[in-house]
Parts: structure tokens; C-alpha cells; sequence
């Protein structure tokens, strides 16, 4: 059988196995007097940001939330165009029919040095055919440290708009700084006005400050404890974000409300530990999970290990929603990065092993693991079309070894962008060996897979990493990878007979004494323990102390809402006292 007979096949299986791939939307409630300019394409032939620089959607050119200067403070926006000068941005509105561009134009306050900085200006044109362009709008020079202006800018019955950040200076090193934001950059209609109103359930921190001193250190129980971990919450992801998150989508709102008003969610979520990225991105995942899922976390049946699904799925999205954060890659190609939406169903249809009598991953430990330990889990480091195929290929083919050495030898003379591996005359010999076609493993040059590491070798980062994969895949247990003195291990997680969680080291040359960290845990460690300034050196092995609180998780959480608690006295010494 023909290589595209069988990808026509395999595809066709997949739609029918796999109706996973779910993409819940994120977009704006259905309104006629507005939409985002991030929520609607540019044209990308006519648009473009400084050279090194990409054009940003909801987010700054560091992948991290727009912040600009209003009335004296930092001003977080979930929505708005970020694009490095000089740039421009061209939108064809021959579809949109909208009286007003507005935007708060700034630079990123993250810019804040004054070394050769010359600043930005802004310039808005709208044009009748996208060649001739009129001026509409130009500013006075911008700087990290410069108050936001506020713009309207009339674009009835233009055809296109043009927005242009220029870097203010003929010189090569004048656009060091220069990171032009357009924040809540909308088109709106004539009778469009901006909803400052409030959602009551989200409030303040200093309003929870206040209803919990009423209290006064009673013990964290009941509706004292909701109020503590909203507090927390509110904290966490900020009053503002959480305001305009809610107010934009009625699938924020929704989510917000359920895990606010979730005791037990909203504590599992908090002591799930902090996000691989941000907050904003955490709750945005969340949303996705929940909108896609909202009635797994009703299915009330027991597992065959006594566990209820509900209880299980609803860990899973929580660990998502913080792994997924961040960007969860392909350790072999970082341009292949995992889906959290895809990734959930992956493993719960693991989980389920409907057809099978045998187990695909191990569920009684899987089943038992704590948010913070799933999240090892949810970010192995392989690309999400990979893990099925893997955990039968070593389930099927190799009859369950976890060892890297079973699969790849040690070599430095590799090349895995070899002709022989991407041919289309190779393609049968490679499905036979390594069943592409029956997982719809892409076959092309550019789009590396694993089992092309199996066939070329390699150093010590491939085993390890392929070993890490291995233990997040066909056991469906934590796992991720540490370095050593010239040398990349990895670790794996197992339980001992009382349940207790246990870290083992795999492919170790040094001991934990030298181990120190890389991919995952250069980005965090578990518990958020061992990265801060009191640590040095190889601090891989605080992993351990992370893990014997967590083997005593009810104290742990405890724990953690005694320093919830505690932060809000931080200015009274006599009540931390007690």
C-alpha cells in the first residue's frame, strides 16, 4: 500500500478514534459596536515589525502581558498589537464597518533605560485603496516611563488602516527600546461606550483584607477558608486582569465563577503551585479546558482503583492549566508545541484503555498523583501526536523497556536531516518498522520525529530526553531531566508501598549531590522550592524536599494557606506572632 493511501486511511481512522482535537473559543461575545484588532487578521504582506522583532498579538515582545504607564501606575491589558519600531501594522476593514480606531499608544513599561533611548512616535493613516495613505493621527515621543495617551481616530468609510511606530532617530542602535504598544486597540461604532463596570464576585484584595480581619485568625475552615484562597486568587492573576478576562468572554466569566466559588478547585489550583508563564495565560488554558470539559468534572463513577473521574479529570485540567502556561515543546523541535486541549484527551483516553483489557499507563498511580505531581506528567517534553505512538511502540515493540539504551545508541556522529528519512521511496520500509501511517506521524523534511533518533543515535541529552518521554508516556508518570557535570540524566518518578512519591535518577553518571537543573526546571522546580537566591550550584536534588511535602500533602496545604493567611498581617508583627 502507497504512502498517501495510508496517510488517506490512518487520517480518516483518527477523525473517527481521536475527536479530541477541540479548540474552545476564546473569542468576544457577539456585539455589532466593536471588535479587537487582535481578534481579526492584518495583513501580513504589508505589515511588519523592526528586524529581530515579530508582530505580537495580547501580548508584549517577551510573550508576557502589555503593561503600560496610567495616572502613575502599571497598567496590565489582556488585550492589544505590540510591534517593535519602526513597524506598521495594515488592516483591510473593507468587511468592517466601524466609525473609530481607539487605542492607549505607549511603550512597554518594561522599557524603562535611558541609554541611547530616543523614543517612540506613533502614526495612524487610513487609506481608499491601501497605497495612498492619509495621515489621521501622529504623536509626541513615547518612552517606557511616558504616561499613555488615549486615541480615537475617525476611520468612517476607510477602506484601510495603517498604524506606525516609528523609532524616532536615523541611527542603528535608536530602536533598543523601543517596544510600541497599542493597548485595547479596538474598532468601534458611533454608539459604542466602554463598560467600566464591575464584577461584583471579583473583588479587591483590599475588600478581602478587610472581610477576613473581621474574622481575625479564626481557623481556616469554611467560608473564612473560600475567602482566604479567593484573596489568594485575586492576588495571583491581579483585580484588573481578572475583571477584563471576565468582562470580555462569557467563557472567562464562566470559568472565573466556577473555580472562585470551587473551594476545593481553587485550593488544589493555588497549591498546584505558580505557572510555567503567567497567571493571565493560566486562567485563558483554564477556560479552554473547562469550556471543553465542563462535564467530565460531573461524571461521578468510581475507577476500577476507587477513585472518582470527576476528582481525576479535574486534576488534570488544573495541571494543564498551569504546565500549558508556558509553551510545552518537543525537546527534539521547539516549534512543535503541545496542545492542552489535546493533550488532556490524550491521556484520559490512556486513562480509559476503552478496548483493552491491560492497563496503557499506570492508572493507580497516575489516579493518586497531586496537581503539583501531575504536572510532571502533562509537560513530557514530546510533541502531543507522538505520545500514543509511543507508548505502544514501546508497550508493543519492545515489550515495555524504559531503559534509552533499548532504543538509540550512543553516538556523536548523528544526522537526523538525512534524505533516507524523509523519501518518499523509504516511506513503506519506515511505516513497517515503526507503524507512522497507523498514528498519523508526519512524514516530511523540517518536522523531525523520535523514531528518526532511534535509526541515527545520539549523546547523552537525546537518551535522557527520549528516557524522560519514555516514563511520561508509557508509564503516564512524572518525569523530567536534570544535568550533571557534562552530562544530561534524567529523573522518574515511582511510589513505595505506602503511596509516598519517590524521585530515581536515570541515565546518572554523578548522584543527586551533582545534579543540577535544565528544561523544565530551569523554569520551575516542584513546589516553586530551589530557585530562589538561596540556592547555588546543583540544586536539582531540592526536587526530594519537595517531594516529602508532598508525601505529606494535607500538611502541605495547610501550610500554604497559614502563609496565605500571614500575608495579610505582613505589616503587623504582634498578629504574625500568633
Amino acid at each position: 500500500m502507497g504512502k498517501k493511501l495510508k496517510i488517506v486511511l490512518s487520517a480518516l481512522a483518527l477523525c473517527l478514534l481521536f475527536t479530541h482535537k477541540i479548540y474552545a473559543s476564546e473569542s468576544q461575545p457577539a456585539s455589532k459596536n466593536y471588535t479587537y484588532l487582535s481578534d481579526i487578521s492584518y495583513d501580513k504582506d504589508k505589515s511588519f515589525a523592526a528586524s529581530g522583532h515579530s508582530i505580537h498579538l495580547d501580548e508584549n515582545d517577551s510573550n508576557q502581558m502589555i503593561t503600560l504607564k496610567v495616572n502613575e501606575k502599571s497598567q496590565p491589558y489582556i488585550k492589544g498589537l505590540c510591534a517593535w519600531a519602526t513597524s506598521e501594522i495594515v488592516y483591510d476593514l473593507k468587511d468592517y464597518d466601524y466609525d473609530y480606531f481607539t487605542a492607549d499608544l505607549g511603550v512597554d513599561i518594561s522599557e524603562q533605560s535611558t541609554y541611547f533611548n530616543t523614543g517612540v512616535r506613533f502614526y495612524i493613516y487610513t487609506s481608499d485603496d491601501g497605497e495612498e495613505w492619509t495621515e489621521k493621527y501622529n504623536s509626541s515621543t513615547f518612552y517606557g516611563w511616558s504616561e499613555a495617551k488615549s486615541v480615537k481616530v475617525d476611520i468612517k468609510n476607510a477602506k484601510y488602516l495603517k498604524l506606525t511606530a516609528d523609532d524616532n532617530s536615523d541611527n542603528w542602535w535608536s530602536a533598543w527600546y523601543d517596544e510600541a504598544v497599542y493597548a485595547n486597540a479596538k474598532l468601534i461604532k458611533e454608539d459604542y461606550k466602554e463598560d467600566t463596570s464591575d464584577i461584583a464576585e471579583i473583588k479587591t484584595v483590599d475588600t478581602y483584607d478587610q472581610q477576613l480581619k473581621q474574622n481575625d485568625l479564626q481557623e481556616i475552615t469554611g467560608d473564612y477558608e473560600l475567602t482566604l484562597l479567593q484573596r489568594q486568587f485575586v492576588k495571583s492573576v491581579g483585580y484588573e486582569i481578572l475583571q477584563a478576562l471576565a468582562k470580555y468572554s462569557d467563557e472567562y466569566k464562566d470559568t472565573i465563577s466556577w473555580l472562585m466559588n470551587d473551594k476545593e478547585t481553587l485550593r488544589l489550583y493555588l497549591a498546584g503551585g505558580k505557572p510555567e508563564g503567567s497567571y493571565l495565560n493560566s486562567v485563558k488554558v483554564l477556560s479552554r479546558l473547562y469550556t471543553t470539559y465542563k462535564t467530565d468534572l460531573a461524571n461521578d463513577n468510581i475507577t476500577g482503583h476507587g477513585t472518582k473521574y470527576s476528582d481525576l479529570y479535574r486534576k488534570m485540567i488544573l495541571s494543564l492549566s498551569l504546565t500549558a502556561s508556558g509553551k510545552n515543546y518537543f525537546f527534539f523541535d521547539g516549534t512543535q508545541v503541545s496542545d492542552p486541549v489535546t493533550r488532556y484527551q490524550i491521556y484520559k483516553d490512556l486513562h480509559l484503555h476503552k478496548g483493552q483489557d491491560q492497563e496503557l499507563i499506570e492508572n493507580e498511580i497516575f489516579e493518586s498523583l497531586t496537581v503539583e505531581e501531575m504536572r510532571f506528567v502533562m509537560n513530557t517534553i514530546i510533541d502531543d501526536e507522538e505520545i500514543v505512538w509511543l507508548n505502544h511502540y514501546v508497550r508493543n515493540d519492545k515489550n515495555g523497556a524504559t531503559s534509552p539504551y533499548s532504543y538509540i545508541k550512543y553516538t556523536s556522529g548523528y544526522e537526523y536531516t538525512k534524505d533516507q528519512y524523509y523519501s518518499e521511496e523509504n516511506y513503506d520500509k519506515w511505516d513497517e518498522k515503526y507503524h507512522l501511517s497507523k498514528y498519523n506521524i508526519p512524514y516530511k523534511k523540517g518536522n523531525p520525529k523520535l523514531w528518526i533518533m532511534f535509526e541515527e543515535g545520539a549523546v547523552c541529552g537525546g537518551l535522557s530526553k527520549t528516557g524522560s518521554c519514555i516514563w511520561g508516556t508509557y508509564k503516564g508518570l512524572p518525569n523530567t531531566c536534570i544535568s550533571q557535570p557534562a552530562h544530561c540524566a534524567f529523573i522518574y518518578y515511582t511510589q513505595d508501598s505506602n503511596g509516598n512519591g519517590i524521585w530515581n535518577l536515570g541515565n546518572n553518571v554523578s548522584g543527586w549531590g551533582k545534579s543540577g537543573k535544565t528544561e523544565h526546571l530551569n523554569t520551575r522546580t516542584m513546589n516553586d522550592w530551589g530557585s530562589g537566591s538561596y540556592t547555588s550550584g546543583w540544586n536539582a536534588n531540592y526536587i526530594l524536599l519537595a517531594q516529602a511535602a508532598q508525601n505529606e500533602y494535607d500538611s502541605y496545604e495547610k501550610a500554604e494557606e497559614i502563609l496565605m493567611l500571614a500575608d495579610i498581617y505582613k505589616d503587623d508583627d504582634e498578629k504574625r506572632q500568633k
